[in-house]
């Protein structure tokens, strides 16, 4: 009866120790889960935020690439109007020239004329 008190103990024992191991393993996996979830969500916030800088960093460029392009438009616009204006201005140079010639050639026929009528008079 001893030796069966002894054994029932004993199992009680190593029932109680074995219950207790597997309530340490279910509470070291709890807490490796725990931990394992927090830092998928802290690479997840990483990740998020390296997400969110490369969209920031890649919308101020195409916005200093749009800049720069219509400055450059910009710009080819000026040259474009200023090439026009001084070819207007030639071809105004050339009109003015052009009419300051005849008007000298009308005023020479006109003294020549006058010239000749002076002459046959005389």
């Amino acid at each position: 009866m001893k030796q069966r008190e002894l054994a029932a103990k004993k199992a009680h024992e190593e029932a109680t120790l074995k219950a207790a191991r597997l309530e340490q393993v279910k509470i070291k996996e709890h807490c490796l889960s725990m931990e394992a979830n927090q830092e998928k969500a802290v690479l997840e916030r990483v990740l998020k935020t390296q997400q969110e800088a490369l969209a920031k960093e890649k919308e101020l460029k195409e916005k200093q690439l749009q800049k720069a392009f219509h400055h450059a438009e910009t710009l080819r616009q000026q040259m474009k109007e200023l090439e026009l204006s001084a070819l207007a201005k030639r071809r105004e140079k050339f009109k003015e020239a052009d009419r300051l010639i005849e008007e000298e050639r009308q005023r020479r026929m006109r003294l020549s004329e006058i010239k000749e009528k002076k002459l046959k008079e005389l």
